[in-house]
């Protein structure tokens, strides 16, 4: 923060904890942004915290997740995962044969309809090797 920088991403929500004062302290320009899956019992930490949350893998982690942002008075930019690559490892909505699933779509427009969460892109994860 002291180099200028203003976009920190992190994909371990327990270590935010410990630098919690420096975030809170931070000027408002300076973002958090979780990038990964998310463990329901840690997305508290995530509300609270974060500014933008780039890996949004299903409809369960949606709802908690805003049900908080109401709690906190808070909104929240989120990118939506897709699993391009139909991996078990991998988190995500798993497309089907190439395409958009008829399940992922509800639980889009079921997202689209939670006040707090703002989705502004999709992600993927694939492995290359």
């Amino acid at each position: 923060m002291d180099l200028g920088v203003t976009f920190f991403g992190e994909n371990y929500p327990d270590e935010v904890l410990e630098k919690k004062e420096t975030f809170l302290a931070a000027d408002p320009k300076v973002q958090l942004v979780m990038i990964g899956h998310l463990q329901s019992r840690k997305t508290a930490i995530i509300a609270e915290l974060f500014d933008q949350y780039h890996s949004l893998d299903r409809l369960k982690t949606a709802v908690k997740l805003n049900e908080l942002l109401v709690r906190n008075g808070k909104k929240m930019p989120v990118m939506i995962e897709i699993n391009t690559g139909d991996e078990d490892s991998k988190h995500g909505w798993r497309l089907q044969k190439g395409q958009i699933t008829l399940e992922f779509m509800q639980d889009f427009e079921h997202i689209l309809k939670l006040g707090q969460l703002e989705p502004v892109g999709l992600m993927s994860c694939y492995r290359l090797f």
